[in-house]
């Protein structure tokens, strides 16, 4: 049996840490190594993870002052030695068969990576995500699933949430070798991108990577938590302009293809949302907000991205979104977007 190191980077979670911990210790495939990297926790999530490494050998600790989930996610890789690897974050928990079954795909199909669904677990519901409905099995050209990690095209658009689904380090099961190989794959820092850095990862990792799997199953669980407030980030424009830059540049190192191109002009001009929303919570007035959201839809790159996407197969709330900003009518825009504002803010999403 190849032994898995499962990496769970852990932050002031000690109301959820013990649930995360159960989920991998209880796993039917027992060949694990657990790497608990407590990245300066201040509440007691330190003390339970040194219970159950008393508990447990499988589960090794490491501890230090805090530098963010992608440093400490590098950490742990820089200690783990199983032949294969899984990303779980502290607050989030997989079912018992997990491993066991994620580990028959990679058998049977001679996989490198081994991805399936999760289930966002609202307060008062949980929320699948299947990213298709079907088995997918990529064993001579994985360029299909590379791409959609980059960003979607065509008929993908019907689903434009998926934006970023199929780029979660979080729902697979990697081959190590292409991880820390002669060319070790490791995470960007969120200071320097702002999000997104697991699609950033495994944008690098496809690029070595040979074969693949998708199962149409949901075993992961990922624990969404609505704030009523979001945190203003006045960095966020210019972290996802690196962030673009950084997919533009792995695209054409790795000389792919048009439809890699047009794929991260689709995902530029889907983030327009999400850079928006953020806009709302600058600490300014109604009409510096105004501004704030004027400024993203003159941006040159978004204009650039914005100027031959199609609306066709995006759902009719998304189609009336983008067409707004695509053609920058400010004030619908800005509309919309505190629509969503309240949305989220009371817990209703889509």
């Amino acid at each position: 049996m190849d032994k898995i190191s499962i990496i769970i980077p852990v932050y002031n979670v000690e109301k959820y840490l013990e649930k995360c911990l159960d989920s991998v210790i209880n796993q039917t495939y027992t060949n694990l190594e657990i790497v608990c990297v407590n990245d300066g926790s201040k509440d007691g999530s330190l003390a339970i993870l040194e219970e159950y490494a008393r508990k447990d050998g499988r589960v090794k600790v490491v501890s230090r002052e805090n530098r963010g989930i992608s440093r400490t996610r590098n950490d742990a890789l820089d200690v783990a030695t199983g032949e294969w690897i899984m990303f779980i974050d502290s607050d989030d928990w997989i079912d018992d068969c997990t491993c066991e079954k994620a580990m028959a795909a990679a058998m049977e199909h001679n996989a490198d990576i081994v991805s399936w669904g999760y289930v966002r677990e609202y307060k008062d519901r949980p929320l699948p995500k299947l990213f298709i409905a079907e088995k997918r099995v990529w064993d001579k050209d994985i360029s299909d699933f590379h791409r959609r990690v980059v960003g979607p095209v065509g008929k993908e658009l019907s689903s434009p949430d998926t934006v970023d689904a199929w780029g979660t380090s979080c729902a697979k099961l990697y081959r190590a070798s292409y991880i820390q190989g002669n060319n070790p794959v490791r995470f960007v820092e969120l200071k320097e991108i702002g999000s997104s850095e697991d699609a950033l990862f495994n944008i690098h990792l496809l690029g070595q990577v040979k074969k693949a799997v998708y199962l149409p199953e949901i075993w992961y669980h990922y624990r969404k938590c609505i704030s009523e407030t979001s945190r203003y980030r006045c960095l966020l424009p210019s972290q996802w302009n690196n962030l673009f830059t950084m997919i533009g540049d792995e695209i054409a190192r790795l000389n792919l293809g048009e439809e890699f191109r047009e794929a991260l002009r689709n995902r530029i001009v889907l983030g327009i949302i999400g850079l928006g929303l953020n806009e709302l919570s600058a600490p300014c007035g109604l009409f510096g907000k105004y501004k704030g959201i004027d400024c993203l839809l003159s941006n040159s790159r978004y204009r650039e991205a914005a100027k031959d996407f199609s609306l066709e197969e995006l759902p009719l709330h998304w189609k009336v979104f983008i067409g707004a900003a695509k053609y920058r009518l400010t004030p619908v825009v800005m509309m919309l977007l505190l629509i969503m504002k309240r949305i989220l803010s009371r817990g209703r999403v889509a």
